[in-house]
Formats: structure tokens, sequence, C-alpha cells
């Protein structure tokens, strides 16, 4: 029964718990560099894994605590505090600071179809050369409202 539940339903209850982490990753990928950037983001959380695990270790050597024979578990009790207690009530404010604040159906970078194009790479116009500052400062928000026409865009 142990085996059963070590090696099958903590993988599947696992991988239920990672999938909201999954499709974060996903959600932060820009267009056009998807595959790119989601092998990064996966393999920077791969790598904070590895730190996690390494982390547990030495608490674990830290704390004293032998799993080997012989077996000390004297200092299990701390170490149970510091890494279900302790670690906890730092970490967790920090997901207010490195978490968005938004639902993970939302857009998250921005990029909803909305260009902002310049007046430099815009249509030039005589209105256009008036001043150096006109042309720097003002710039044209495009919005691409969905429509029913699903042909791509194109510059005309």
């Amino acid at each position: 029964m142990y085996i059963l539940g070590d090696a099958i339903i903590y993988e599947i209850c696992y991988m239920l718990a990672f999938m909201p982490a999954v499709v974060l990753t996903s959600k932060l990928c820009p267009k056009e560099l998807e595959s790119t950037l989601f092998a990064l983001l996966a393999g920077f959380q791969n790598f904070g894994q590895q730190v996690a695990r390494a982390a547990g270790v030495s608490l674990i050597g830290a704390f004293g605590v032998v799993t080997e024979a012989p077996c000390n578990w004297e200092g299990l009790p701390g170490l149970i505090a510091m890494t279900h207690i302790v670690t906890p009530l730092v970490l967790i404010p920090l997901t207010f600071l490195l978490i968005p604040d938004a639902r993970i159906s939302d857009d998250i970078l921005g990029d909803s179809g909305d260009v902002e194009l310049s007046a430099a790479s815009s249509s030039f116009t005589s209105s256009s050369f008036a001043s150096k500052d006109s042309a720097a400062s003002s710039s044209v928000l495009v919005s691409h409202a969905p429509s029913r026409d699903t042909r791509p865009l194109m510059c005309q």
C-alpha cells in the first residue's frame, strides 16, 4: 500500500498542484518567443526545485538528523518547526510581491492587440516635420478590436 501511495498518488497530486505554475509560466511568454522563453522559465523552475532540495539536505545536516544507521532523530522537532512554521511565515509575504495580482485568465503582459506606433514610424505628413519635439512626443495608439473577420492584419 505504501508503494501505491508514494509512487502513484503522490505524483498525481504533485502534478495537479504544479499545473497552475505551468499555466502561469505559459501566460508570461510573449508572442513570437513562446518556446524559447517557456524553456527558459521551465529551466528556472527546475533550478529552483534543485536549490530547494539542496537547501533541505543542508538543513537536515544542520539540525543533526541522520537517516542512515545509526539514526539520530533528536533534531527532527526543530527541523519540522523550521520548515513548516518559520519558513512559510517568511516566504508567504513574498508571494504578494512576486506573483502578479491578476487572474490566471488575464492578459498579464498587456499585449492584447494594442500596438503603439510612434509618429516617426507612421505615415509622414508635413505637420510631422513642424518641430523636432512634435515628432518625438506624439504617438498613436492603434487598437485591434476583435471582429468577425479572422484574417491576419496586414499593413496597408
